[in-house]
């Protein structure tokens, strides 16, 4: 529907916002998640550019782990994993959904993971 791409839309132009103000704050736990929540959007509002997608939540993964954002890192690695397996690297969306699926277990974050099972059951 039109309205959910509006939606998108705005989630986008809210998420790059993100990034960019707080790139100039130098508030990377801040840029971090939204380097990942970008590269969701991204990916939902326009499949044909996973790659940009894969790339902006690959970064907010590596922010993320050098600044200890664990919960981030593990949402980071699920979403990756959701879009690899969207794209058809069953291998890698296996590595990444494996990766989410532990760090969600060691930290109880019992919605996320069973979020991941869903995602592994269609591999």
């Amino acid at each position: 529907a039109k309205s959910d791409l509006d939606n998108l839309d705005d989630a986008q132009n809210c998420a790059l916002k993100a990034i960019k103000m707080s790139k100039r704050n130098n508030e990377k736990h801040i840029e971090a998640p939204s380097h990942i929540w970008y590269g969701k959007i991204l990916n939902k509002a326009n499949p044909s550019h996973f790659k940009r997608a894969e790339d902006s939540i690959v970064i907010g993964i590596k922010m993320s782990e050098e600044i200890g954002l664990k919960p981030f890192y593990s949402i980071g690695s699920f979403f990756l994993g959701e879009l690899q397996a969207e794209t058809n690297q069953s291998q890698k969306a296996l590595r990444s959904l494996k990766s989410a699926e532990k760090m969600f277990q060691e930290m109880g974050m019992d919605y996320w993971n069973k979020k991941t099972q869903e995602v592994l059951v269609c591999l």
